[in-house]
């Protein structure tokens, strides 16, 4: 007769095991403590009068970091001198001729002459 296949797991955990491995885990751990503790001690006798952290103090100090003093004045001044850039004139370059206009008004005279037609590529290729 065959045997039907088991619903539910047949083997027990190895208790046993577990706990040794607890218990040397435990173990490890102290002797990790006695032993950092014991490494604390004697560099303190090799050097007497000294921190224990004279690295970490013998760096040093750090500027603090340069925070906004009033970031809602600055984001405020920020926004003016974008909304003045996009909304005034300007010139960028007297010598080219090159000039800054306002964004409507340069949305107005694309939509009066369109963009510049570039050149058909059949056309390119032939100069």
């Amino acid at each position: 007769m065959p045997e039907s296949p088991a619903s539910y797991e047949k083997r027990d955990l190895h208790v046993k095991a577990i706990l040794i491995f607890c218990i040397s885990l435990i173990l490890a751990l102290i002797a990790t403590l006695f032993v950092s503790s014991w490494f604390e001690q004697a560099a303190s006798a090799y050097f007497p009068g000294e921190s224990p952290n004279r690295i970490a103090e013998s760096w040093p100090e750090f500027p603090a970091p340069d925070l906004q003093a009033n970031p809602r004045q600055e984001m405020q001044a920020y926004r003016e001198e974008q909304e003045t850039i996009l909304t005034t004139y300007a010139w960028l370059d007297r010598e080219t001729g090159r000039v800054r206009i306002p964004v409507q008004r340069a949305m107005e005279i694309l939509a009066e002459r369109g963009l510049p037609a570039e050149p058909h590529p059949q056309e390119a290729d032939s100069r």
